[in-house]
């Protein structure tokens, strides 16, 4: 398990894959980023081009038992969701985006908010 911005840059540079992608989870990224609630500036440091899938959800920034990242619905955390939507399409995004509800006690609720913010920034 890694738990750190410079392990997972190391492992994507060692792997050396055109093919191989690392995932964006802004509840992680925040994490890994002090809990500071701009997941999307280590995006920015790992490159969105890296990115090839996308576990929409936001955070309080907190840890669950068992030592990962708390999730909440987007807009319900402290994570800046929209800077890391605009970062991404910026920066030429065109993978699978999936709302990731897990351990949220009201999965649909959180469903129907991630799709709001992602409707939002289209509308950017």
């Amino acid at each position: 398990m890694f738990n750190r911005e410079e392990h997972l840059k190391r492992i994507h540079a060692q792997a050396d894959h055109p093919a191989l992608k690392i995932i964006y989870d802004p509840s992680h990224y925040d994490l890994m980023n002090g809990s500071t609630g701009k997941p999307h500036e280590m995006l920015e440091r790992v490159g969105v081009k890296n990115v090839g899938y996308v576990h929409l959800t936001d955070t309080d920034g907190t840890l669950r038992d068992g030592g990962t990242s708390k999730h909440v619905a987007c807009g319900d955390g402290h994570a800046d969701i929209p800077a890391s939507l605009r970062l991404l399409r910026a920066g030429g995004f065109r993978g699978w985006i999936m709302i990731d509800a897990w351990e949220i006690p009201d999965p649909y609720d959180a469903c129907r908010k991630g799709k709001r913010m992602l409707d939002a920034i289209a509308g950017d």
